[in-house]
């Protein structure tokens, strides 16, 4: 797979902006770091604070018994979750075994490379910022409500040989927590995927409400090239990065929709025209009639909202739509990560505290143990894929 890299555009700019200001930070408050680290490569930083916690002792003692009540809500959605991500792993897991071009999971960053799931930096940093806040909070504020110790918060950075991915958490007292009921841990620990959720389910339902007035704006000028996988047809035949296509065997291509019709029922070995701005190609399509591109619609505002509205509040509109469109989706994926049962993770330490309910203590820590190292060499093994 090949992915345009230009180290001179805004949003690497921006990300070693933000590299070089998480390095400061964590300079400013080296005295105060406690970091964990693997093979002296990775690590794990955190900085302790007392920010928000008065804000959640308020908000759980004003809605405390609504928030007890909400666990029996937030337990099944945590669990259904948990299910979804197994199978959804586990069925990618697969697709990586049997198809070696598929494309895969990547990490989610905001520089286009191999591997990568891009997010423009703007948008990266806003959802990040506003997921890590309202999920923490949501494991405060219910742990407040249930009268568990909140110990402190504070930032975290994850980081290899550098600081990378800016984090936060909010540090419950264990040794309270250990003595409360099964229902108030799992509460607890489900809180945090599920405000995600929540919010991620509000953004989509916001999103559904100002989309079709932001995409009535554009007219489309076809579907540009984002990554093209190696040796495949689309290489072969001369496509590149940043082409426009415009048509596929005389077919008109203007969405993602009518690009993907214009494959449907094609096999191997099949041939296909492919008109781009540029000039015409040929290709042979691989198995599946697959071609080995990623795409995105190109498009520009139309001549009538420019004469009418002018550029900039057409295109602040249309940025605003993009923001709640990742926003939607980085919340509900995270969340939905979360639910993972692996390791110190809340979906980790919701299955830990199942199984407890239902087998002894050691046998449960051993199939947590177990579960947790399949659950990693699921996620790596596909992370890799996406890289190699």
């Amino acid at each position: 797979m090949t992915v345009p890299v230009d180290s001179l555009n805004f949003d690497t700019i921006a990300l070693l902006t933000l590299v070089v200001v998480l390095s400061l930070v964590l300079y400013r408050f080296r005295s105060r770091l406690q970091t964990h680290s693997f093979l002296k490569i990775f690590y794990f930083c955190m900085v302790r604070t007392k920010l928000g916690m008065s804000a959640m002792e308020r908000w759980a003692r004003r809605f405390e018994m609504p928030l007890k009540k909400l666990g029996w809500l937030m337990i099944p959605v945590g669990f259904l979750g948990m299910l979804v991500m197994i199978e959804e792993l586990v069925r990618g897991a697969i697709t990586v075994l049997q198809n070696t071009d598929a494309l895969s999971v990547g990490v989610v960053l905001p520089i286009q490379a191999k591997g990568v799931f891009y997010v423009p930096f703007l948008y990266w940093i806003i959802a990040i910022a506003f997921i890590m806040v309202v999920h923490e909070f949501g494991h405060g504020i219910v742990a407040r409500a249930f009268k568990v110790r909140v110990k402190s918060t504070g930032f975290a950075f994850l980081g290899a040989l550098i600081p990378i991915i800016p984090g936060a958490f909010v540090e419950i007292d264990e040794k309270h927590l250990a003595k409360q009921s099964k229902y108030t841990q799992l509460s607890i620990f489900a809180a945090g995927p599920f405000v995600n959720i929540v919010f991620g389910i509000l953004f989509w339902l916001l999103l559904l409400g100002i989309q079709p007035a932001s995409e009535g704006m554009f007219a489309s000028d076809g579907m540009r090239v984002l990554q093209i996988a190696e040796n495949s047809p689309a290489a072969i035949s001369g496509l590149a990065v940043g082409d426009v296509l415009t048509a596929v065997n005389d077919v008109q291509v203007h969405s993602v929709e009518t690009f993907d019709s214009a494959f449907r029922g094609k096999l191997g070995g099949n041939t296909v025209s492919i008109a781009t701005a540029a000039g015409a190609h040929t290709a042979v399509l691989a198995e599946g009639g697959r071609l080995g591109v990623q795409v995105e619609e190109a498009r520009h505002l139309k001549d009538s909202v420019v004469q009418n509205h002018g550029s900039l509040l057409p295109s602040l509109f249309v940025w605003l739509a993009e923001l709640v469109f990742w926003l939607f989706m980085l919340n509900l994926g995270v969340g939905l990560f979360n639910l993972v049962p692996l390791g110190p993770i809340d979906g980790g330490r919701m299955f830990h505290t199942a199984l407890e309910r239902v087998v002894h203590h050691r046998h449960a820590r051993t199939v947590w143990h177990a579960t947790s190292f399949v659950m990693l060499a699921i996620i790596v093994g596909t992370l890799i894929s996406a890289f190699v």
